[in-house]
């Protein structure tokens, strides 16, 4: 869970991602592209019923929620890992500096 009113790319949201722990958390920042597309619940910022209940809502099928952030590691891994992360990176130069 992430209750923040401001974030940039938290580290906590990319560890929970890559090891298969489901999110909530409050849609600030960098966190709504970090959870888009159902990688996590987020909920508005300032609302601690929304908090609550999106809390409960995985709790309540914990085994499902589970299962679901566990389908979700690779791609974490491959957005946030240094080595895919590093391997785009030198594709991005080599591309921009025609190599």
């Amino acid at each position: 869970m992430l209750c923040s009113k401001n974030e940039g790319l938290p580290s906590a949201v990319i560890e929970a991602l890559v090891t298969g722990v489901p999110v909530v958390a409050t849609a600030v920042g960098g966190v709504v592209d970090m959870l888009a597309e159902g990688r996590g619940a987020l909920v508005p910022s300032n609302d601690a019923q929304a908090l609550a209940e999106a809390t409960l809502r995985i709790l309540c099928d914990l085994p499902a929620a589970q299962a679901h952030a566990q389908t979700l590691r690779q791609a974490a891994y491959d957005l946030y890992h240094i080595q895919p992360s590093a391997q785009r990176l030198i594709a991005f130069y080599r591309e921009f500096l025609d190599v």
